[in-house]
């Protein structure tokens, strides 16, 4: 994500000078990453629930896989999307704190579908089979969210603590307790399933070890994130201050044309050359400028007709088929992919191979994760 930093001027000298340093305290970045902690504790305590749980709800082992793996599959999708829209927001509550929230509440959303679908559904349609049916639904719906919600929380929580840090010198710093505060909710949350809560007063009010770790999670991620948003102080988009020097130097090459509107709709520039000339000149004059325009028009069409060309001429060739094939894939894929997508192939070549490293480490500790709860639920099923 991007980060803009502000710019103090000085009156009609057109100098800028730096924001005077500002300090942030410890109290301040514990509670700014605050939320990070409740989202690391929210993961870690509901998905060692959440493959017994769809284990007893009827899926397979292979259909519990399949389903851990929609989330991230979202969030690969959509985290780029997010996170080039929060950089563009003009929200008054800020750039971070509108899909903070917005993310916040479909997490808990997705906590109260997942241990309460059925029972919801039940107060609207009674016990039976479709009410049976729907909890079933919730629950799969739940879990996608949630798996998708915790990591794609993570993007604005991150760049929100950029923007705090971005005036001082305790970039370092902020991030060292952001490192700390996400092992701490590994910590609490796996502390938090290794309870027998069906022995306290909360698991007999909520009836059962799954409903009430699953409210327990709503509460702490619920104070943590308000704990978050109280600190939390942004400046809109729209207040941040602009160095007027570069927008005069930007705006010294392009002067806008004066423009006269015709009776017939159409705008046309007011010094141009064709008045004072002959009626033949302005008859060359417009035909040249058809001409440009039949140009422009076939510069804007040549990569379809490149396209067009590659079809007719090379698909009903056997021996160029193959590779016709894949061309035509490769361009459809260009067209259906987010440019924020096509980006990521683009980067230097170091960070792609911190990419792959990142993506083998990822899919061993999730392989592990996915046997061991698979263990852990085989044996709460029996």
């Amino acid at each position: 994500m991007e980060s803009l930093s502000a710019v103090v001027l000085d009156g009609g000298h057109g100098s800028h000078a730096r924001v005077p340093t500002k300090t942030i305290s410890m109290v301040q970045m514990l509670l700014l990453n605050a939320v990070v902690c409740g989202i690391e504790i929210v993961a870690c305590a509901g998905f060692t629930y959440i493959p017994p749980m769809l284990l007893k709800a009827g899926y397979s082992e292979e259909n519990v896989g399949f389903l851990l793996g929609m989330g991230p599959l979202f969030g690969f999708l959509l985290v780029p999307i997010i996170g080039r829209a929060s950089d563009r927001c003009y929200s008054p509550f800020g750039r971070r704190r509108p899909f903070i929230v917005a993310l916040a509440i479909m997490l808990v959303f997705s906590l109260y579908l997942i241990p309460f679908g059925e029972y919801f559904a039940s107060l609207v349609v009674g016990v039976s089979a479709l009410s049976k049916k729907i909890g079933f639904i919730s629950l799969t719906v739940g879990v996608v969210l949630l798996d998708f919600t915790t990591q794609a929380s993570l993007t604005p929580c991150e760049a929100l603590l950029n923007d705090a840090s971005k005036d001082s010198e305790q970039n370092e710093k902020i991030f060292t307790v952001y490192s700390l505060m996400i092992s701490s909710g590994g910590i609490l949350g796996y502390a938090l399933t290794a309870i027998d809560w069906t022995s306290t007063p909360l698991g007999e009010y909520f009836g059962g070890q799954e409903a009430t770790i699953f409210s327990v999670l709503i509460i702490v991620f619920t104070s943590m994130l308000s704990a978050t948003l109280m600190v939390a102080k942004e400046v809109p988009l729209s207040m941040i201050p602009v160095d007027i020097s570069t927008i005069s130097s930007t705006n010294h090459h392009s002067v806008p044309k004066q423009v006269i509107a015709h009776e017939s709709g159409y705008e046309s520039s007011g010094n141009s050359s064709e008045e004072g000339l002959p009626f033949s000149e302005q008859g060359i004059s417009r035909g040249s400028r058809g001409r440009g325009y039949s140009e422009s028009v076939d510069l804007r069409l040549r990569p379809l007709k490149r396209y067009c060309s590659l079809v007719t001429s090379y698909c009903f060739t056997k021996s160029r088929f193959l590779n016709n094939l894949v061309t035509c894939l490769r361009w459809l894929g260009r067209q259906l992919l987010p440019q924020q997508l096509v980006q990521l192939f683009k980067v230097p070549l170091v960070l792609k191979m911190l990419a792959l490293a990142d993506y083998c480490a990822w899919t061993a500790i999730m392989g592990f994760n996915i046997y061991y709860t698979d263990y852990v639920g085989q044996v709460r099923t029996l």
